[in-house]
């Protein structure tokens, strides 16, 4: 379960409401033991992107530029981006 405060406040227009809760739908089915293990860095990165489809909120990359956890974000984030194009 990622530890970063992507989504503090549940939205107040239902169908965004519907997009978010499907978009931690989509994050909790894509990291199951059908896959190599991922780090939290990375999966927080996915979830970023799918949250930032869902409900339109901008989310930055929280690491400093060119550090490991930043790669590693912005991994998860293309990989959440592709995702919430499929099935979002």
């Amino acid at each position: 379960m990622s530890t970063m405060p992507l989504d503090l406040e549940a939205p107040a227009d239902p169908k965004v409401a519907e997009r978010v809760a499907r978009a931690h739908q989509v994050h909790e089915q894509s990291f199951g033991s059908h896959r190599a293990a991922r780090s939290e860095t990375y999966r927080d990165g996915c979830l970023a992107a799918l949250l930032q489809r869902a409900d339109g909120g901008e989310r930055a990359c929280p690491y400093r530029a060119g550090s490991l956890h930043a790669d590693a974000w912005h991994a998860g984030f293309a990989e959440g981006h592709a995702r919430a194009l499929r099935e979002l």
